[in-house]
Order: C-alpha cells, then structure tokens, then sequence
C-alpha cells in the first residue's frame, strides 16, 4: 500500500500557499467538525464552515479519496431527498503517546477516532538527565512501535510528555535530556522516525481531563498535578494558556514558605518543598529518623528506596505517619492554591473576568479561597491520580474543606455608603489649587477615599473595553477615568451596567476654569443628568471602589 499523500498534504507542515493552503485550513476544520460530531452532512459541514455546498463537497470527495473520510449512510427524513453523513475514518491514521514518569513509562496508541487501540503501562524506566536515560527511553518507543500491529508509516504523529520546562513551540527541554543543540523533539524524531512533538506533563494532563475525563463543559481549568514535583495546567476558553514565556503553569517553584529546604530549582521555600511527592518521601525519613513508626519498616523496606507510592500504598492501609504526612502536604497545597497568583494575573489581566467559572481540578479548595472575589470555582477530584486519591480519603481539620465552593460569583454592586462629602452635600463650596494634572483637583473635588486610588486614563474604544469595565466592577480603590464631552454619557451609562447604577461617582469638567462643574450621584444619575445638557470641556470621572 502507498503512503497515502494526506500525510503531506493535511497534516505536516509545509510551506503551501494560495489556494493549496486555504484547502488544506479548510480540510483540518473538517476533521474538526467531525471530531465533535461525529458525523455530518455536507449541508451541515458548509455552514459550520460558511462556503459553499459545492467546496464542500470538493472537498469531502478529496479526503474520501485519501481514505480519511467515509460515508456513514443516509440522515432519516420525514420528505424530500435524503442526505448523507460523512465521518472519520478510524483506522486512517494513528496517534502515539509517551508519559514519562520517575520511574517507569506508559505508552498507548489512537486511531483517528481518538479510540484506544493498544497500550503498555509501567514500564520500567528511571528519568535522568542522562545520555544513558534517554537512549533507554528512544529504544522503550522503538520496541512499542515495533510490536504494535498498526504499521509504521500509519502513526502520524508522536506525543511525548515530559515533566520540567517544557518549550511546546520548539519542543525543547529545558530540565531533562537538554544536553545537545537540538530540540528533543528533533532527535527523538530522527531516532523513531515519527513527526514529535513534545509537551509538559501537567499540560498535557491538563488538555487530556478536559477533554475526555472530569471535566464537564467549563471553558476555564485549572489542573493541579502532584506528583514527585508539582505541575499546573492552565486552559482559557477551552484553550491551552502558555503565557508570554511559554513555561506558564510552573506552580510548584513559587516561593510560598519561608523554609531553608533548597528546591530542584535552587530557590529556597517553593511550593514543591512542603507539598509534592519529593517533600512527602523527604518528610517520611525525618520522622523515621525522629523515632516515628510505619508499617514499612515492618516490611524491610529500605529508606533509600522508598517511592511514592510506597507511602501512598501504606496510608492508604491506614498507615498513621503516612495518613499525617499527606494530610500535611494537602493542607500546604491548598492554602498555596487560596494564594494562587495565575488565577489573579489571569483576573488582572482581563483573560478571566469576574463573571467567569474556574474548574479546580484534581485538588482540594481551601477555605481561604475566599478571600478571591469574583471567580466561580467547581471543584472536583481527580482520583486517577493517586496522590490526589489519597488526600480525598483524609479528613481535615482546618485548613481545607471538602465540598466545593459552588457559589463565590459575588460581583453585585452595593451603593457606596461610607463616603464622607459632607461639605459638598451641604452646598459648602470647595476649591482646590490645580497642579500638573487634572485628575488630583478632581479627586479631592469628588469626596471619594483618597488614601488608596487607581488612575486608569481613557477606557479603550473597542477591543479589551469590556474586560477592563468588568475588572475595574470589582476594584476596591477609588477609579479615576478621563473622557471626552461626546462619549461622557455613554460611558457613565457603562459604568452604572457593569458597576451597578447606584455607585457613587462624580464628574468633574472644565476645572479651574470659569465654567468649572464638578457634580456628585450615583452613576444613574449622573448619566441622566449629562444626556439633558450640553457637555463641553476637559472632563475627569471619579468612581467610588467596590465594596
């Protein structure tokens, strides 16, 4: 059988152009489509994809050539002519995927359909930065290839998943196998001959719940992964966040205790230091060496090589020293995930807004969590993991709460009630000498709290005007804004939708000048006042904080 030319004309990358490129675009929507449907008749395809029913069925014809679609028989109808659906082809092509763990491999391969055709579990395997360790990985891939019985020239691609700093546009590592020029993913292409792509473990996991595991239609996750090390995934709007930098999601090396203990990382007080599967082994030898018991000692086992899952094992036999450490280490997990900065940088940012649900998965939620306003959490565990499967069988007592905070969206408005303008309520006229800017007259003008205050400028027109408007709802400081006559009512009316129309604010225009106006009233008002004048002049918006 010749190699279907699918492989180089959908898939790979290659440097096509004009109408061979948008043939192409158009055929991965398609697998797309189908992907989440199932199945679809070209009407529905056309439309889905907004061309016309006859580049549709162009290209439909195309791929059943290729031996990647097929016809899945006619759509039921009650009149007329009936259609057909159209579908993936399971056996078309084949997907690898390589976990690597510490201590052991888990291999399996996907059909086109995502449906598993055969895997290989825990196989034995110890992760090093060696030339060595990777040589025994490249040939653990080599033999699964060898023996599975889909041919090679079938596998499309390769997935290799792999703790550390992990650069999924280049498919560099950063923390394992980084002792050659080239990219991981190149070399271990070169060796397999397979197009790879590589990917960090958390993230990958991350993508994997979401799609086929606890996740149950949120847009916004949070995958928590505990392991030896501990790992974040981060997904926005049903897509993979990287950040700036592409090394996003790298919780476990932010310095949450002031503790001595030196991290992978070589900083001092990380996450991984008091809550990862490293600090639970490290944390067990101390005790045994401060007189504590286990039953593991009563098997012979060797300090020196305890594993994870030997504790995981034994607490979960209701061992008591272990029972305690992972108790220990969940609490410390959960009041680090309350203080979470990539929830809160994702929130100041705009990417999340305060009307947005967040799924914490595979972790406990802290009660302190609270103290975030604004996200709504979902909390579920995951317990394939099995660290997490054994925090959820512990009873706390402080510290972490097992029910999931289902309700923490409180972003109603609440009128300003604690704003001292007596002066300027009882007619007293107040004057105040002008500097450099405007906004600091207006401020003291407003009689809003000035002790804490944010200067926001003008609001942007159109892209990003939204999420900033739901962001500043929320912002506890006194908000100061500028905007010109002609759009002065339409912002307040904004303002009053998002802030709440009894928020109060004031408007300042024409300052120091003979014309100065500076008026104080709930954001309603005050928009209903402006519409029913003329507005001319320099204007500052001083809004009360949130409460």
């Amino acid at each position: 059988m010749h190699k279907p030319h699918f492989l180089k004309d959908v898939f790979n990358d290659d440097n096509s152009t004009g109408v061979a490129l948008k043939n192409k675009v158009l055929k991965k929507l398609i697998f797309k489509i189908l992907d989440h449907k199932e199945s679809s008749s070209i009407t529905e395809i056309s439309k889905e994809l907004n061309i016309s029913v006859p580049k549709t069925t162009s290209l439909v014809v195309e791929l059943i050539a290729d031996g990647l679609l097929s016809d899945y028989g006619k759509i039921n109808s009650t009149g007329g002519r009936k259609a057909s659906k159209f579908g993936l082809v399971a056996d078309a092509c084949f997907f690898l995927g390589v976990d690597v763990k510490k201590y052991y491999v888990n291999i399996g391969l996907l059909d086109f359909k995502k449906n598993l055709v055969t895997q290989k579990n825990r196989i034995p395997f110890k992760l090093e930065n060696t030339q060595e360790s990777l040589d025994q990985l490249i040939k653990i891939i080599q033999a699964f290839v060898k023996d599975t019985p889909v041919k090679k020239e079938k596998i499309l691609s390769l997935g290799v998943n792999l703790t550390g700093r992990i650069k999924n546009s280049i498919g560099y590592s950063y923390s394992f196998f980084h002792f050659q020029e080239d990219p991981l993913s190149s070399i271990i292409q070169n060796k397999i001959g397979i197009k790879t792509f590589l990917e960090n473990d958390s993230r990958a996991l991350a993508f994997g719940e979401f799609y086929f595991g606890e996740v149950n239609a949120e847009k916004n996750v949070l995958f928590v992964n505990v392991d030896y090390g501990i790992g974040l995934g981060i997904l926005i709007d049903s897509e993979m966040y990287y950040g700036k930098s592409g090394f996003s999601g790298e919780f476990g090396h932010i310095p949450f205790f002031d503790n001595e203990i030196i991290c992978q990382c070589g900083k001092k007080g990380c996450l991984e230091t008091e809550a990862s599967g490293a600090s639970l082994i490290r944390k067990f030898k101390e005790k045994i060496k401060q007189g504590s018991t286990s039953v593991l000692l009563k098997k012979n086992k060797s300090l020196e090589s305890l594993t994870l899952n030997d504790i995981i094992q034994a607490a979960n036999n209701e061992d008591n020293l272990c029972i305690e450490l992972l108790a220990e280490l969940g609490e410390n997990l959960g009041k680090a995930l309350g203080r979470i900065k990539v929830i809160t940088d994702l929130y100041k940012k705009g990417i999340l807004t305060p009307y947005d649900r967040v799924h914490l998965l595979g972790c406990q939620v802290p009660q302190e969590f609270g103290w975030y306003q604004g996200i709504e959490c979902i909390e579920s565990i995951d317990t394939s993991n099995p660290i997490m499967a054994a925090i959820d069988g512990v009873k706390y007592t402080d510290g972490l709460h097992k029910k999931p905070i289902s309700n923490m969206n409180n972003c109603a408005n609440h009128p300003y009630t604690s704003i001292d303008y007596d002066l300027v309520k009882h007619n007293v006229k107040v004057e105040c000498l002008p500097g450099a800017t405007a906004f600091v007259p207006a401020l003291v003008n407003s009689g809003l709290p000035m002790n804490s205050f944010c200067f926001e400028g003008f609001l942007p027109l159109k892209k990003g005007r939204q999420t900033l408007l739901k962001q500043l709802a929320v912002e506890p400081r006194t908000i100061i804004l500028y905007e010109s006559p002609m759009r002065l009512v339409k912002t307040l009316k904004e303002l009053a939708t998002y802030f709440g129309a009894d928020r109060i604010a004031s408007v300042s225009r024409e300052l120091t000048k003979m014309f100065e106006e500076n008026k104080q009233a709930s954001l309603l008002d005050l928009a209903l006042y402006f519409e029913s004048k003329t507005v001319k002049g320099e204007i500052v918006i001083v809004v009360a904080g949130a409460e």
